[in-house]
């Protein structure tokens, strides 16, 4: 037996022709059965107070594919903010002003590798794109589908699978605040979360508002919704989460509705052994250990928008993080953040190779790092640097995943041509 999860980075295609596929080969010896992309639209490994927000995230399940964009222009005088979700792409990138630089769609998946088309590639740049994938023998469904929230009835919304034998054990969602697939929408706002079960949620949201002379930005933050949605201004749209897995289907648990039947894109999977984890950071700097349900974690992915428990704030971030258990624990992450109240906008993006986490204010200054550096029987190990004695909650889906044949490959970091 062997851990079948691995996540790294790679490079976009550089050739500027299209179509053309690109093969992404992993360490390990398994075939994926769930593939998630991000990116914060950034050539380098670096902090980049002059780089504007162009974030990405998509997912896929091998036939099912979608992806949520949000874009935040830097130093202008009057906001220029965009969202998207779509139905029919991978992952797009875009620039701050919501130019289309990429896109790309899933092709197929194999052992060690997977192969993306991008049907949009007439720039060259070498944007850098984070994965995660998971697969073997633990993971015996995995569904990605979408529905629209429910904006009337009592507070259980029940969602149906397409494939009704389907169990969950975990749920992932993004949510852009939008009606429609494929449009592109004024103000940038994306909703990201997971859920394990009831009462095992976690969800984080970015807003931002378009065409003000002064920037108008929040954040959201819940350890009890996997749904959590502000408005643009910042006052509260909405919250949910996991209320219970069925067969064949789901069930949210509104806490309070949405304003709109917005559409929530959705990843369930079954099978693994999944746990909602959410902490506050470190202090200091040194270790952290935490505590899961999951006897031998193997595998995590790590998002924060950098508040303490529970409340909404000025400024927005999000990041997405993620470690794996090869011979060589890799930490990969990206994010970004925009400050709130300027009149010439201010943002930033950032992403590491090394990390799961990392903060940083509205000058890019780092507020605290951590990469974790140990699984241990019911317990991971984070090792913290550069802290500035904040608490900040860091929400993990820490999970174990097997396959009889992964053999515990050396650790290669995946970058290929470009």
């Amino acid at each position: 037996m062997g851990t079948s999860s691995r996540c790294g980075v790679f490079t976009k295609n550089t050739s500027g022709t299209e179509p053309v596929d690109q093969t992404v080969a992993f360490a390990g010896d398994f075939t994926p059965k769930f593939l998630m992309l991000w990116t914060d639209g950034q050539t380098a490994e670096a902090t980049s107070t002059t780089h504007g927000i162009s974030y990405s995230q998509g997912w896929t399940d091998g036939t099912n594919e979608y992806c949520a964009t949000y874009c935040d222009e830097d130093a202008v005088d009057t906001t220029n903010t965009s969202r998207q979700i779509s139905n029919t792409k991978l992952l797009k990138i875009r620039d701050d002003q919501a130019t289309l630089i990429a896109e790309c769609d899933f092709k197929s998946w194999a052992n060690n590798e997977f192969v993306v088309t991008w049907t949009e590639n007439t720039d060259t740049s070498a944007t850098r794109i984070y994965y995660e994938v998971i697969g073997g023998d633990d993971i015996t469904k995995v569904e990605c589908g979408d529905f629209n929230a429910a904006t009337a009835g009592g507070p259980t919304q029940t969602v149906s699978l397409t494939d009704s034998a389907l169990v969950p054990d975990v749920a992932m969602f993004m949510c852009t605040g939008q009606t429609s697939f494929n449009s592109e929408g004024n103000d940038a706002q994306l909703c990201i979360g997971f859920g394990t079960g009831s009462g095992a949620n976690a969800g984080i949201c970015y807003t931002s508002d378009h065409g003000v002379d002064t920037s108008v930005v929040d954040r959201r933050n819940s350890t009890v919704y996997s749904l959590t949605l502000n408005q643009i201004g910042g006052s509260r749209d909405g919250d949910g989460g996991i209320g219970a897995f069925n067969t064949g289907a789901f069930d949210i648990a509104w806490n309070n509705k949405f304003n709109g039947t917005y559409i929530i894109a959705y990843t369930v999977i079954e099978g693994g052994t999944w746990d909602t984890v959410s902490v506050e950071s470190k202090l200091s700097d040194g270790s952290q250990n935490i505590s899961t349900s999951v006897t031998t974690p193997n595998g995590a992915i790590f998002m924060s928008c950098q508040t303490p428990t529970e409340p909404t704030g000025t400024d927005g971030t999000i990041q997405l993080g993620a470690s794996d258990d090869d011979t060589v624990i890799s930490n990969v992450m990206a994010g970004n953040y925009a400050s709130d109240g300027d009149g010439t906008t201010l943002t930033s993006s950032f992403n590491d190779d090394a990390l799961c986490i990392k903060m940083i204010n509205e000058a890019g200054t780092d507020r605290g790092n951590a990469a974790l550096i140990t699984w241990g029987s019911s317990q991971i190990t984070l090792d913290w640097n550069g802290t500035d004695a904040q608490n900040r909650d860091i929400h993990m889906l820490i999970f174990d995943v097997q396959d009889s044949g992964a053999a515990g490959f050396a650790y290669t970091q995946g970058f290929v041509t470009g």
